[in-house]
């Protein structure tokens, strides 16, 4: 899978740290940590007024927890090379797969998987001619572990088959079932009062509930 990793550089001046030589470092992974796999590639775009695709890189490690003011979760990656000139912002939507996209029409967030081929495409075209490989003489670059590898896949594939049963599993489910079940998940966000009610003309059944203070935000 492709991606565009997004920072903002009242934060973090990629381009800062770029000019400096880095080759590695640790990345936030605030969004669709199940999808990320080592090897997968990276776009980098930084935001602002200078707004512009700086990077290209990889993931190089699984989802792992960190400490971090960026966000409790992150992942290893890798730059390969940095893009000379960058690719500015007006650039990016004079393409029209690229205008739409999330990043650059100035969507909030980290991470950003790229969901089609055109997108993939342009932004391949866009930066043809302009990637610098990183210098690697005595510059260590972190390897994938092979068993770490096979574990995280086999946690995806998990994760997967796990969601596809479920998704199954409900698909067939009575109303008055589905309801109860929907009744739990309330509380569980927490909900309280919740009621079900008798069932309706329509074969299901409706239920009331009041929020008390979530769990979650």
């Amino acid at each position: 899978m492709d991606w565009v990793f997004q920072c903002n550089p009242k934060r973090y001046d990629l381009a800062s740290e770029l000019e400096k030589g880095i080759r590695t470092q640790g990345w936030s992974m605030n969004q669709h940590r199940d999808r990320v796999s080592p090897g997968d590639r990276v776009f980098f775009w930084q935001t602002g007024p200078n707004a512009r695709l700086l990077a290209v890189g990889h993931v190089d490690s699984p989802v792992y927890e960190r400490e971090s003011p960026f966000g409790r979760h992150g992942v290893d990656i890798v730059f390969d090379c940095h893009i000379a000139p960058p690719v500015t912002r007006p650039e990016v939507l004079g393409q029209k797969a690229l205008s739409t996209f999330g990043p650059f029409k100035g969507v909030m967030g980290t991470n950003f998987p790229i969901p089609d081929e055109d997108i993939t495409a342009a932004l391949d075209a866009i930066v043809e001619g302009r990637l610098v490989p990183f210098p690697t003489d005595g510059v260590p670059t972190p390897a994938i572990d092979d068993a770490q590898l096979s574990l995280d896949k086999a946690i995806k594939r998990a994760r997967h088959q796990t969601l596809l049963s479920l998704r199954e599993y409900i698909s067939t489910m009575d109303p008055i079932g589905f309801e109860w079940l929907v009744r739990a998940l309330l509380l569980e966000l927490g909900y309280r009062d919740v009621i079900v009610t008798k069932a309706s003309g329509d074969g299901g059944v409706d239920r009331r509930a009041t929020l008390v203070g979530g769990r979650y935000c």
